[in-house]
């Protein structure tokens, strides 16, 4: 049988926006703490998401709309091969991954105005 994954995420708000949620999904896996449906600025979140029964690791997408436009994420955290994160912030904004990798994963995205 395979060892159960989980990811969980931390997102740090430096962008001067306020973020709300516009979509999340999350398959294979279940979300064990949901994410936030704001995160104020100069606020951080976290959440986290688990293997589900069928252990097979955990992949989700999550999508925060702002007035600058959209903060996207992405993850994968399978039984075999390797974690793949990915996200995207709207023009002038960055955003940093710190950390991921392993059957436990700990992701940390810093969402900063471009300098």
């Amino acid at each position: 049988m395979s060892n159960p994954r989980s990811t969980q995420i931390f997102i740090q708000n430096n962008t001067g926006l306020e973020l709300d949620l516009a979509a999340e999904s999350l398959s294979p896996g279940l979300w064990q703490t949901s994410p936030p449906s704001t995160i104020p600025d100069t606020q951080s979140a976290s959440f986290l998401a688990v293997s589900d029964v069928t252990n097979n690791g955990d992949t989700g997408k999550f999508t925060y709309n702002s007035a600058a436009g959209p903060f996207t994420f992405n993850f994968t955290n399978p039984n075999e091969g390797k974690d793949v994160y990915n996200q995207s912030a709207p023009a002038n904004y960055t955003s940093t991954q710190v950390g991921g990798g392993g059957d436990n994963a700990q992701i940390t995205w810093i969402l900063e105005k471009a300098e």
